[in-house]
């Protein structure tokens, strides 16, 4: 695939993340390197657009730890996500 922009902005002090699109579907891959400390995770990767790929659990909430309104991506975690078909850029 190519190179994308991210669904969401990055944050310096937050997870890592990269984006590619590939016949009509993009992809986003989601990682926290810190050792001791759980990173926010953006709302925009977790509505409805996009679905964890490689995981059991399609909901990608079930694979975060919630505090509050917010879930985070706990320490060392990879997350691998998939767009819907995309037909006309977006």
């Amino acid at each position: 695939g190519r190179r994308t922009t991210l669904p969401f902005l990055p944050s310096p002090d937050g997870i890592q993340a990269r984006a590619w699109r590939y016949r009509l579907r993009d992809y986003v891959v989601i990682l926290n390197s810190k050792p001791d400390l759980k990173l926010k995770v953006p709302a925009e990767i977790l509505g409805g657009d996009w679905r964890p790929l490689f995981e059991r659990r399609r909901d990608p909430k079930e694979l975060l730890d919630q505090v509050g309104a917010s879930w985070f991506l706990p320490p060392y975690r990879v997350l691998v996500f998939e767009s819907r078909m995309r037909l006309f850029g977006g």
